[in-house]
């Protein structure tokens, strides 16, 4: 559209100055991976969580627009079938990324629930199950003598 100077076909059959789909693509799902990336370089704890959700997001989108492309050139509306082999390129970068990504919480499990187990016994232990002796001279050891 760009070299030919010409409005997309897609865009101009509803009349709209742009399409909705790239609208939401760049409103919401390109920050989204920017901010999840930077969390994760961050060590962020949201950012573990939201990198393989996002992670699995482009491989959806980017299988679902290789099914697209084909579909495309199967019926004879678009004979430029490059774009395919570019998204075929970035489903397979995604899932290598979302394995080792996995791989690498996993072998770290292990570390982190001895951790965690001996955090919770810290503060498990400095209470008894007594609902009494849970109060702020206690956690102070402010006790009178």
């Amino acid at each position: 559209a760009i070299l030919s100077d010409s409005v997309p076909a897609s865009v101009s059959n509803y009349g709209l100055l742009v399409n909705p789909v790239h609208v939401l693509d760049l409103a919401f799902a390109l920050p989204g991976l920017v901010i999840a990336a930077l969390l994760l370089m961050k060590k962020h704890r949201l950012g573990y969580i939201l990198t393989p959700i996002f992670l699995v997001f482009v491989i959806i989108l980017a299988v679902a627009l290789i099914g697209m492309a084909v579909m495309l050139k199967i019926e004879g509306i678009s004979d430029d079938i490059a774009l395919a082999g570019f998204f075929a390129v970035l489903a397979v970068i995604s899932t290598v990324f979302l394995f080792v990504f996995l791989s690498h919480l996993r072998s770290h499990k292990r570390d982190d629930r001895s951790t965690l187990y001996r955090q919770a016994d810290s503060v498990v232990g400095k209470y008894s199950a007594d609902k009494d002796d849970i109060s702020l001279e206690h956690d102070l050891n402010l006790e009178e003598e």
